[in-house]
């Protein structure tokens, strides 16, 4: 028998095949069959868009600590990198776990930095480190936690300090840690980069396998993603199609989650429609998933990208959204069958 979940109740249809089920949300009201394992949402004009975003634990840096080398970080512009001890230099011993550290030696450019390339454009990180800017340089408290997009700024010299923000990645080079001024130095420890998210669950579509489809209103401007979950375990592992508006080249990807890693498994070029609201549709079973589109005034679905060994959570059945976003909507339905 169909069970047919608005957002607001459930329904019966009868006369269907038994055991069959159909979970369809569009997105008038908040439906409470939504399980919220990070952040929550809301929704606003029949779509659905995240309302609070939480770090999700995972932190992205590879290499934070500097304990052996400075593998993973890059120089930006032209910022010079030595990892160096920092009992002797700076001359005082960094809080962090060890006393090795990052010092970052700007250059002859204001945007001489350190700088990682893990981020996704336009998501929010909730990022922190310690840093260490020396009274010897020629610019005051030139320490900065991506100082050029209004990071924060040590408050004095010659002490450790920890800086935080939260901020959206313009690009894939956050956090960037930079004296922020030619010819100054400054030192870094302790780095954190967690994404900020959204990721929920319905309560009432527990099955390991399916058949998903969403509607995504496209942005003018921006490449946000728009994300469908499927065997989610908990909140750093779970299975995400991805999809990345106002992208050329690849612009949907399914990606593996384990334990907060990402390894992107399979992915297209599918083009999606600016400023209009286009479809995805992604099904799932045993060990393959395949994504199709059909985008803005398409009458068929299309293949965009498919995966056949999947080999972690295949005895997860919750499935649901991965927002990345406040005040933009990003479904304005969903429906699961099964």
């Amino acid at each position: 028998m169909i069970h047919h979940v608005l957002s607001g109740g459930l329904g019966l249809v009868l006369g269907a095949p038994s055991g069959k089920l159909i979970v369809f949300d569009d997105f008038d009201t908040l439906s409470p069959n939504w399980t919220w394992l990070l952040g929550s949402g809301a929704v606003v004009g029949g779509a659905l868009r995240a309302a609070t975003l939480t770090a999700d634990g995972y932190n992205i840096i590879k290499n934070p600590e500097f304990t052996v080398n400075t593998a993973n970080w890059q120089s930006y512009d032209t910022g010079i990198l030595i990892r160096v001890d920092s009992t002797i230099d700076p001359g005082i011993l960094s809080p962090g776990i060890d006393k090795w550290v990052l010092k970052v030696n700007a250059g002859v450019s204001q945007f001489g930095a350190a700088v990682i390339n893990y981020a996704i454009r336009d998501v929010r990180y909730l990022q922190s480190c310690l840093a260490f800017a020396p009274s010897a340089n020629p610019v005051l408290r030139a320490a900065w936690l991506n100082g050029w997009a209004g990071g924060p700024q040590v408050s004095a010299e010659d002490i450790w300090e920890t800086l935080s923000v939260s901020m959206v990645a313009y690009d894939a080079y956050y956090p960037r840690l930079t004296p922020k001024s030619a010819n100054n130095i400054a030192y870094f420890d302790s780095i954190s980069s967690q994404a900020q998210l959204v990721l929920a669950y319905r309560a009432d579509f527990r099955r390991l396998d399916g058949t998903f489809t969403a509607g995504m209103p496209m942005p003018a401007a921006g490449t946000t993603p728009r994300s469908l979950l499927f065997r989610v375990t908990d909140a750093l592992n779970y299975w995400e199609v991805r999809v990345l508006p106002n992208t050329a080249g690849t612009d949907t990807l399914i990606v593996e989650h384990v334990a907060g890693v990402m390894t992107t498994r399979a992915s297209a070029d599918v083009d999606w429609t600016a400023s209009q609201t286009d479809e995805i549709m992604v099904t799932v079973s045993g060990t393959a998933i395949a994504v199709y589109h059909r985008k803005f005034g398409a009458g068929v679905w299309t293949a965009a990208c498919n995966y056949v060994t999947m080999a972690t959570g295949l005895t997860a059945d919750r499935h649901g959204l991965l927002l990345y976003q406040t005040g933009a909507d990003q479904f304005t339905y969903w429906q699961a069958e099964s």
